[in-house]
């Protein structure tokens, strides 16, 4: 656009109309996201939905108690870190 400015500021860039969601870089996690989504879709294609939804369930079930580990594993070690610095302090 003839006399706008190229700016990188995010405020300018709307006002300026140069600024699209659409066109942001997809994030690694989005880019799985939609790939599990083919995923599950297939799935149902072949299993038919009921079990192609309870694998989901059971898969997601999986990564709740994952997370759950992983922050329970990274609290302890916190916690840890701080008895260490505690102690020699």
């Amino acid at each position: 656009m003839k006399g706008v400015p190229n700016t990188k500021n995010i405020l300018e860039q709307i006002y300026w109309g140069e600024y699209a969601q659409g066109s942001l870089p997809v994030s690694d996690r989005e880019q799985a996201s939609r790939a599990l989504e083919r995923v599950w879709a297939d799935a149902a294609d072949r299993l038919g939905f009921p079990a192609a939804d309870g694998l989901r369930d059971a898969y997601q079930a999986l990564l709740r108690q994952d997370s759950a580990d992983d922050f329970r594993a990274g609290f302890r070690l916190g916690a840890a870190l701080m008895l260490e610095l505690v102690d020699r302090g």
